[in-house]
């Protein structure tokens, strides 16, 4: 026996990976590492210990570039098993470095990227269509001859040889009966043309006799046929950015940790299987997404929405709250372009507390002016703001000279024209 990790809801990296969607989503990569954090953490609760990152399994061995080499820089997959869909074709038409040219391809791989190489085995499509059926509805005993027999088949191809490895992946979630699952086993078991390895002992044991098989990996794989459409996925980015914000104010690890696992239950590929089954798990998504954002909305500005300056040089005084039960960490902004106004300011509000601030401000002149307060969260997004109207009595000083300037060069100007005025008709009258 050997255990292996596998990503925690069952996604579909190549999905997850796409370029449009890794594109819009820069934390496709922290969804990964999500995925693989929470498996560790369920099975070191529920079996004692987790397996280690170095084999991988994703399912049905589904991967493209971005994703295998998102694995291996989160020091993940050095060993992997892959679908032959996620693979470029062989070059070589012999095999690619197969001892013999295969109709099966049965020996190890290894497959690099920028990141990191990754040694494994490719599932063979004959065999993974016989588990197909086995997990169907009508997989029985004829089923599993059908399976047997294509095992013998590959076996027959070059008989002579011992140094030959077929990788079977199972289904998810099938739930067999418990008489054909005591004949699955046990016929793998007994076989006279089949010896069971470990994925680990079976690479030992190709290592002592041929190097790995050197293979490309694809950087588009083909899109599954139940894949749902692009806006399914856009409510699960939207879902991981709320949750990734709401992370940065370092909430319980409890909650935070109830709420990251819904979302990631909501990429599953299981609930592709059936339009309803799609709907509840855009659910999920959807309903951690409104949980992170009702936290995010416990967060608010307060204070007054006016105020008066009596002298050019004075304090504006901000509130936030906190209406959480736990103490939050957050950005708060203060701005204003007429008053030259930017400060940032980081703060931890307390649980049902009010945190007060204060920043300087300088009036340019008498009049009005608005500054815009924000509180975000670390990370940079937006949960609350107001705009705070900033009212200035202070006289400006070069203004009112200039004024009173003015208006004693007025009051000069009519006084002394008055004067001319009356001694000119004084001038005409005299003798």
């Amino acid at each position: 026996m050997q255990s292996i990790l596998s990503p925690y809801s069952f996604p579909d990296l190549p999905t997850l990976f796409r370029p449009v969607l890794h594109q819009t989503s820069p934390i496709a990569a922290e969804h990964l590492k999500q995925h693989l954090r929470e498996a560790e953490v369920v099975l070191a609760q529920t079996v004692g210990k987790a397996p280690t990152r170095r084999w991988i399994y994703t399912p049905d061995g589904r991967l493209n570039h971005v994703s295998l080499e998102q694995l291996q820089q989160l020091d993940a997959a050095r060993f992997a098993l892959f679908a032959e869909e996620s693979l470029e074709g062989l070059d070589d038409p012999t095999g690619g470095g197969c001892p013999e040219a295969p109709l099966s391809f049965t020996c190890a791989i290894t497959v690099s990227t920028s990141s990191g190489r990754s040694t494994g085995y490719v599932l063979d499509s004959g065999i993974q269509d016989r588990i197909e059926e086995l997990a169907g509805p009508d997989g029985g005993r004829s089923a599993l001859q059908r399976l047997f027999a294509e095992t013998a088949m590959i076996r027959e191809e070059v008989p002579s040889r011992t140094d030959r490895i077929v990788a079977i992946g199972l289904p998810p979630l099938w739930q067999p009966r418990p008489r054909l699952t005591k004949l699955l086993f046990s016929g793998l078991r007994d076989a006279p043309w089949l010896r069971t390895f470990t994925p680990r002992q079976g690479l030992a044991r190709l290592a002592e006799q041929v190097e790995p098989s050197e293979r490309r990996i694809r950087f588009v794989v083909p899109r599954l046929v139940n894949e749902p459409p692009d806006d399914y996925f856009e409510q699960i980015v939207e879902a991981h950015e709320i949750i990734e914000a709401f992370r940065t104010v370092q909430p319980p690890q409890s909650l935070l940790q109830r709420l990251t696992r819904t979302t990631l239950v909501g990429e599953s590929r299981l609930w592709w299987t059936d339009p309803v089954l799609l709907l509840q798990g855009e659910r999920y998504a959807a309903e951690a997404a409104d949980a992170g954002q009702r936290e995010l909305d416990k967060i608010t500005v307060g204070g007054s929405d006016e105020i008066t300056l009596t002298s050019r040089r004075a304090e504006i005084p901000v509130e936030v709250f906190n209406d959480a039960n736990y103490d939050v960490s957050v950005t708060v902004r203060i701005r204003s372009s007429d008053l030259r106004l930017d400060e940032t300011f980081a703060r931890t509000v307390q649980a049902q507390g009010l945190h007060q601030l204060s920043v300087d401000v300088a009036a340019p002149s008498s009049g009005i002016f608005t500054v815009f307060v924000t509180v975000e969260t670390p990370n940079g997004r937006r949960i609350d703001g107001k705009e705070v109207q900033v009212r200035s009595t202070e006289f400006n000083e070069i203004a009112l000279g200039l004024t009173f300037g003015a208006l004693a060069f007025l009051v000069l100007f009519y006084i002394t024209r008055a004067i001319r005025n009356r001694r000119g008709p004084e001038a005409e009258t005299t003798p």
